[in-house]
């Protein structure tokens, strides 16, 4: 392969000129190349699937970074707040954990969620269900400032010997979201 000495003027530039593409090598060199012809290339719906939500992050990204209120979380952990919104979007919460060991069936009952996200879960919503599927009651748990659990204190009285399903959803600032189920003899 040829090499070639440019002039310091363009020896940074990169990306693509008509059908010539300028790539940076590792070693601080510029590859310069034909632009990959990429009409014959099927995608899986994988890719596609992983391309549109690729845009959505990009519009979001851009929408973060254009308003001055919603880029404030963003700007405040440092960095490019598009990037951190970019990647925000791109990585949905967990739900770690659902503990369901004080639970007993009367109002008051704690039910301790654990949930993560890669820059900052904003709310997790509790179901609780009977046997059958029916709503027993559903809400917002709050946010422990020390150890980044989620508490839900249960209001709706359950008789004993009673099974319940229990769903835990966390959302991140993105509108992302994760489940998890668990159910509890009582």
């Amino acid at each position: 392969m040829p090499k070639i000495k440019l002039n310091p003027a363009i020896s940074s530039i990169s990306g693509s000129l008509g059908d010539i593409v300028f790539r940076r090598a590792g070693n601080g060199y510029v590859i310069i190349c034909r632009k990959p012809d990429m009409s014959h290339v099927v995608h899986s719906p994988a890719q596609l699937a992983h391309q549109q939500r690729f845009r959505l992050a990009v519009h979001y990204a851009k929408g973060v970074f254009s308003d001055p209120e919603r880029s404030c979380p963003y700007r405040q952990a440092g960095g490019s707040v598009y990037q951190r919104a970019l990647a925000d979007y791109m990585h949905p919460p967990v739900v770690e954990a659902l503990d369901l060991t004080g639970y007993t069936g009367r109002p008051g009952d704690p039910l301790l969620v654990r949930a993560r996200d890669d820059f900052e879960v904003i709310a997790v919503q509790l179901c609780l269900l009977d046997a059958a599927g029916t709503e027993i009651e559903q809400g917002p748990a709050l946010r422990d400032p020390a150890g980044g659990n989620w508490l839900y204190l249960a209001h709706a009285p359950v008789a004993p010997g009673s099974l319940v399903r229990v769903r835990a959803t966390a959302t991140d600032r993105p509108g992302n979201s994760a489940t998890l189920l668990a159910e509890k003899n009582l």
